[in-house]
């Protein structure tokens, strides 16, 4: 039987028909400011994560608020290059449940089209999750489309939707984001949910 790694959020866990599966390559894609790298953090109250920073933005507070600082491993992209890249994707997956790559998207197409497979190869080797967290462009294509279709078992598309402002400061009080499947090789295709970040009563980075 498929064995499912949840999230922190209801609605991911809900169009995934009960999360990301071990073994897999996986992607969450969209809106910049949506909640991707939140949900990926969010991981790591229940399970192990190894986290590579790409762009060495990770915010300390996110930890805080939706993971467990116990379960998480931070690295950063190794100066060495694409193939020390891939060999720290292939340690961290040997060591936990979870490998997270987040943004992707800062490799360039050369580099995506070797990294991507190299990835789906060390998640099914170790039997975990390699979670690609990467932007889509103005057309809601992430980079590396043509690679991550293909090699990803599980694809998931954030939007942002509706936000809702005080009429008074102008200020938004309120997010929704809405969530579908756009691949999913272990469940049904393009389920959709909605999630919703309430700014106004608890602190939320998305």
């Amino acid at each position: 039987m498929q064995k499912n790694i949840t999230t922190g959020f209801a609605a991911i866990n809900d169009v995934l028909v009960g999360g990301f599966a071990l073994g897999s390559l996986c992607e969450i894609y969209g809106d910049e400011g949506v909640g991707k790298t939140s949900v990926a953090i969010s991981i790591s109250k229940e399970h192990s994560v190894g986290f590579i920073d790409m762009d060495q933005s990770l915010p300390a507070q996110l930890v805080e608020w939706l993971g467990d600082s116990d379960n998480l491993i931070v690295s950063y992209p190794p100066a060495g290059g694409l193939l020390e890249l891939i060999e720290l994707v292939g340690i961290l997956a040997r060591n936990v449940e979870v490998v997270v790559v987040d943004p992707v998207g800062v490799l360039d197409w050369r580099d995506m089209e070797k990294f991507v497979p190299a990835a789906a190869q060390a998640a099914s080797i170790y039997n975990s999750i390699v979670l690609l967290v990467n932007h889509s462009n103005r057309m809601g294509v992430p980079n590396g489309h043509r690679w991550t279709s293909f090699y990803c078992a599980q694809r998931i598309e954030m939007r942002q939707g509706a936000v809702q402002c005080n009429a008074e400061s102008g200020q938004s009080e309120s997010m929704t984001v809405l969530v579908r499947t756009t691949k999913n090789a272990h469940g049904p295709n393009f389920r959709e949910s909605e999630m919703s970040f309430q700014f106004n009563e608890e602190p939320v980075y998305v």
